[in-house]
């Protein structure tokens, strides 16, 4: 059974699982690419106390907007459900009601999260790292506002 037959069985389920695969790798290369280049693994004593404040704060409002997105509008809301097929209600409360896409905004928050945590200790292009990937979530937003 080739991918297209996968993919027309179960498309929700098909295109969670590649975007959790693909999540994976995301964060695996950035995984490798910090141990390739042997820098030291971070230690939370060493992180300046703004820098601490700042990336637990951006952490956890990006993920309170991630976790309240899939709690509001599940799984078929999450991996573009009503593009294959299913039925997905319109959503108009928390975190909807803050802002039109969570997720994206609450990926990008806990990127920038992430990096403030790792800035002190890491490599000076994590923060083009951070930059691209915002970028990336960008460009997704404006596609999906688009389409």
């Amino acid at each position: 059974m080739g991918w297209r037959a996968v993919f027309r069985r179960s498309p929700l389920n098909t295109f969670a699982a590649f975007a959790t695969v693909f999540k994976v790798l995301q964060f695996s290369m950035l995984s490798l690419w910090w141990l390739a280049d042997e820098w030291d693994v971070p230690q939370i004593s060493k992180i300046p106390t703004t820098h601490l404040l700042l990336g637990v704060g951006l952490v956890g409002v990006g993920q309170t907007l991630n976790v309240s997105m899939y709690n509001a509008i599940g799984k078929k809301g999450v991996y573009y459900g009503e593009k294959l097929g299913s039925k997905v209600p319109w959503c108009t409360s928390f975190p909807f009601s803050v802002v039109s896409h969570p997720q994206y905004v609450g990926s990008v928050l806990s990127i920038w999260g992430v990096f403030a945590l790792l800035y002190a200790q890491g490599p000076a292009t994590l923060c083009v790292v951070a930059t691209y990937w915002t970028g990336l979530y960008l460009v997704t937003g404006l596609i999906e506002h688009c389409l």
